[in-house]
């Protein structure tokens, strides 16, 4: 059996709003949802969820 692809990461992360804006401003993850308690950001085809 091979992995051949990543559908979704999810982050527990300290700080919400500092890693959104560090994921979206310093990375260029492309932001699809945010939340009081998380957000959903795209990396190409990943989504990327921070919690």
């Amino acid at each position: 059996m091979m992995i051949t692809g990543i559908n979704h990461i999810n982050l527990s992360v300290k700080d919400l709003e500092e890693s959104f804006q560090f994921y979206k401003e310093v990375l260029g993850f492309k932001p699809i949802a945010k939340w009081k308690k998380g957000a959903y950001l795209l990396a190409g085809d990943l989504w990327f969820c921070i919690f």
